[in-house]
């Protein structure tokens, strides 16, 4: 049984493997809750730009959420390489503790931006796109303004500039 520790875990030891392949992993679904199964090929960044979180999650002990970008448009960006057979969703629950004109947290496939939120949300909120059968690069983005903001940050308005994300899965679209 593994050891819950109150704060958050980057060590070597975490559940989570940073995926440092090219290539594009074929997967049909999978649902990854950061506990230890490690499904899906995470690509974390070298070095590493998202870490497991023992401290928030919604299901289980563990999340993921980035490390703080360094440097004005700098990102913090978690990856997945996949190979689909059919269409798919791609769904994560998302706590979003960002906000403009600090940061802001997108998601991507194929470069192509699915989403953006400038500010920060109650709670979890869903983090759903659909995608084409074939090879896809998604990219969970944290990305800091393109400047430093004129005012402080006052972390209960403006967050803290963290995204944590759980219950991530891919799961196939019928398409009759």
């Amino acid at each position: 049984s593994a050891t819950k520790t109150s704060s958050p875990s980057s060590s070597p030891t975490s559940p989570l493997t940073n995926s440092t392949q090219t290539q594009f992993t074929p997967i049909s679904s999978a649902t990854d809750n950061f506990e230890g199964e490690n499904p899906l090929p995470w690509i974390l960044g070298n070095p590493p730009q998202w870490t497991i979180d023992s401290t928030v999650s919604i299901q289980g002990e563990n999340s993921i959420r980035n490390l703080p970008p360094i440097g004005n448009g700098a990102t913090s960006d978690l990856s997945l390489r996949i190979d689909l057979p059919t269409s798919a969703l791609i769904r994560c629950e998302a706590k979003v503790d960002i906000h403009m004109p600090f940061d802001s947290f997108e998601y991507l496939i194929d470069g192509e931006k699915r989403a953006v939120m400038t500010s920060n949300k109650p709670g979890w909120t869903s983090v759903v796109t659909g995608v084409s059968p074939g090879e896809h690069t998604v990219v969970f983005r944290v990305k800091n303004a393109d400047m430093v903001p004129p005012i402080p940050r006052l972390e209960d308005r403006f967050g803290t500039g963290f995204v944590w994300l759980d219950m991530c899965m891919i799961s196939p679209v019928s398409t009759r």
